[in-house]
């Protein structure tokens, strides 16, 4: 709008958003390329980011793990990083973060590397990591986010 108005210069504003483009094309490059086991699996998951838009935080999955354990449970280890764009602190529980299976919600493992209870300062971010036991033989899931009781996003994993 402020470039067809003429407050701002056109030219600037393309050669940004191509520079932006290209840099997001590496980003999801780069996080297909880490999302590879080393175990017998791979994880598949779309998007790699979710953004709470009101309260101005973005979770993005930087990292997403399997193992299987003896018993044939699956562990999802999930590498995440918050960021908060707010000049306000976030704070947040572990909970708030889910796997969902049908109608079946799993929390991390209270023995995560990651505390249960997370603050980020304004205009700060913060790495976590999570872990998730879930059902043998799962191969679709859903990871969703929440703000409390309110969801405000997810993400759809296929394990192959």
């Amino acid at each position: 709008i402020l470039s067809k108005t003429g407050c701002m210069d056109s030219k600037v504003s393309n050669e940004n958003k191509v520079v932006q483009n290209e840099t997001t094309a590496v980003k999801k490059t780069e996080t297909l390329k880490e999302t590879s086991v080393v175990n017998t699996e791979n994880v598949i998951y779309s998007p790699s980011e979710i953004k709470h838009i009101t309260r101005y935080i973005t979770y993005t999955i930087l990292q997403a793990n399997i193992s299987t354990l003896p018993d044939k449970e699956i562990v999802l280890n999930l590498k995440l990083k918050c960021s908060n764009d707010s000049k306000y602190d976030y704070s947040f529980y572990a909970k708030y973060i889910r796997v969902r299976i049908g109608k079946d919600y799993y929390p991390p493992d209270p023995f995560s590397p990651s505390e249960g209870y997370e603050a980020v300062s304004g205009n700060g971010f913060k790495n976590l990591e999570y872990n998730y036991k879930l059902p043998a033989g799962i191969k679709n899931f859903i990871l969703v986010f929440f703000d409390e009781n309110t969801e405000i996003g997810s993400s759809s994993f296929t394990l192959k």
